[in-house]
């Protein structure tokens, strides 16, 4: 705007925003006053500004062209999901792991979580479903 002449008119938006502030408001949410300028800029930008887990992120990588920017800047820049003991016994739970931590640690002290969540060393078999089908046919 700094190089148009004084006289030179504003170009007109293609969206307004109008913020009023009301001191008698008693907001339900601690960010609730966010959402209408977050669904301006969303409109604006033509993009998702939501945060997201990282199994959305995932879910998003697998079936979508363009990532949220959230996803963009950490997830998919490899920063993913953090390893916790948390998610290591709900891996388990869930059947995604095997649960090498209960046979290659004896004694009374359990280990440390960051012990727990390197490699132990077992036998991978990621494709042993596949290798018995090959054997039946």
């Amino acid at each position: 705007m700094k190089l148009r002449p004084p006289d030179w008119p504003l170009p007109r938006p293609a969206a307004i925003h109008h913020i009023v502030e009301d001191f008698l408001t008693d907001w339900t949410a601690p960010n609730a006053h966010i959402l209408p300028l977050r669904r301006f800029l969303e409109n604006c930008l033509g993009t998702d500004l939501r945060s997201f887990f990282a199994e959305s992120c995932f879910l998003f990588a697998l079936t979508r062209q363009k990532l949220p920017p959230f996803c963009q800047q950490g997830y998919a820049r490899t920063q993913g999901l953090a390893g916790s003991e948390r998610l290591r016994r709900h891996a388990v739970a869930a059947g995604l792991l095997e649960d090498f931590a209960a046979a290659d640690f004896s004694g009374d002290e359990l280990p440390g979580g960051d012990q727990l969540l390197k490699d132990h060393g077992g036998p991978v078999r990621p494709l042993q479903h596949l290798l018995n089908t090959k054997d039946e046919l």
